[in-house]
């Protein structure tokens, strides 16, 4: 129990900064709204590994290539 709440704690932080930053509107702060838009892709690496450390290798690799594929054109 503890190894899962280690391992997905990268994940609903990032989460969590994205919707704080997302939540401002893009003219009053880009900078703080591109960095929401960071974490929000940082959220979805970050659970693409926490697949992997949780032993679902096969579904590791089928999430990172996804990931792969559709965020490096």
């Amino acid at each position: 129990m503890v190894r899962e709440i280690i391992v997905v704690t990268p994940v609903y932080v990032s989460l969590f900064w994205s919707l704080v930053f997302l939540t401002n509107k893009f003219s009053v702060n880009k900078a703080r709204y591109w960095l929401g838009v960071f974490m929000a892709v940082v959220a979805v690496l970050y659970s693409c590994h926490a697949v992997y450390f949780q032993g679902y290798e096969e579904l590791y690799r089928n999430s990172i290539s996804s990931y792969v594929n559709n965020f490096w054109f």
